[in-house]
């Protein structure tokens, strides 16, 4: 009878462990995998932890394909960073000739269920809606006549200056400048569109909870909100600049420059090419006539061009970054002390 008793508890506990195998099985294969994001420059990284907050650090996965420190332009990504858009639930980038390998790989490699947010497709589909919903605040594409953009050189179209950049793009053609991020009435744009596709893949996951939804909610309001407070930080700082010039690495600032009333006089073009030594001598006739008191230079870019205007102009040189690092929001306000400084205004907060 003992031995009968053995065997049946020794079966009962095989059965057991075979069912409760079985439910740790199933367990493991209902555990969701985290939320893939790739993301192409650092500044859009940030409005992509913000938002996926509510989603805890293992729920989500956040990747940046061009590193911190080194110019948006002409990056070449490598091969084994590109294979990470092939596992991406959400890719987000900024368009506009920026970031060509990521296009290419994304047209050569399409997925059902990816979402793709291109930064000027938000910025382009939030002004055909103030177009259609009404004029509200001027858009700076209508502002170009108000504001004079210098390039820091005439319009000779018989000198090759950056010209891959310039007849391609236009003289300060807003409606072609990569550089988006730069202007907050821009990000207001995207930060919804990143929202909705998160939204939309984590539907599609069955994973959108009432809570998780409320969240979302709540952070797309708190970024606009801080992106608000930083637009008014920049208007009303700038506004009281006595002088209007500003002196740049490269054109990148036009839609800034364009937003806030500023005149930019670019050392180099809009892809950041090596300025010549013509360049340079423009650059230093345009920053005389100005009486602008300090040259900018950029972390990603050589100093030597501008190191060479300020020498030769008795400016001052400071720095400016485009791009900066994955939190925009920092980024913005050493930029706004930078200017303000070169500027001679007081920073309000």
């Amino acid at each position: 009878m003992a031995g009968g008793l053995a065997v049946i508890g020794w079966v009962m506990a095989m059965v057991l462990g075979v069912l409760s195998g079985g439910a740790a099985g199933r367990a493991d294969a209902a555990e969701p995998k985290p939320l893939r994001i790739v993301v192409s420059i650092a500044p859009l990284k940030g409005f992509a932890t913000a938002l996926t907050e509510s989603l805890g650090e293992a729920g989500v996965k956040i990747e940046t394909l061009i590193p911190i420190g080194v110019s948006e332009h002409g990056y070449e990504i490598p091969t084994a960073k590109l294979r990470a858009l092939s596992e991406a639930d959400i890719v987000v980038y900024v368009g506009r000739g920026l970031e060509p390998q990521v296009v290419k790989f994304l047209t050569d490699h399409p997925r059902v269920g990816r979402e793709q947010v291109e930064f000027s497709a938000a910025v382009e589909a939030a002004q055909r809606k103030t177009d259609v919903e009404g004029p509200g605040e001027k858009k700076p594409a209508k502002r170009e006549a108000e504001h004079k953009h210098d390039h820091g050189h005439d319009h000779d179209h018989g000198h090759k200056h950056d010209h891959d950049d310039h007849d391609g793009h236009g003289h300060g053609d807003l409606t072609r400048d990569p550089h988006l991020w730069l202007d907050p009435h821009n990000v207001k744009a995207l930060v919804p569109a990143m929202r909705g596709a998160i939204e939309r893949v984590l539907r599609a996951r069955g994973e959108l909870s009432a809570e998780i939804k409320a969240k979302l909610d709540e952070t797309e309001a708190r970024l606009l909100k801080r992106v608000d407070e930083t637009d008014a930080s920049w208007r009303t700082t700038l506004e009281k600049a006595p002088s209007r010039t500003i002196v740049v690495a490269h054109d990148a600032y036009v839609m800034l420059a364009t937003r806030y009333h500023l005149k930019t006089v670019a050392i180099a073009g809009l892809t950041a090419s090596e300025p010549t030594s013509k360049d340079i001598r423009r650059a230093i006739e345009a920053v005389k006539s100005s009486a602008a008191k300090v040259v900018f230079v950029e972390p990603q870019l050589s100093k030597r061009a501008g190191e060479s205007v300020a020498k030769a102009t008795g400016a001052k040189v400071l720095v400016l970054d485009p791009i900066g690092g994955d939190d925009w929001f920092v980024t913005m306000n050493k930029n706004l002390d930078s200017l303000a400084e070169g500027l001679g205004v007081a920073r309000e907060k």
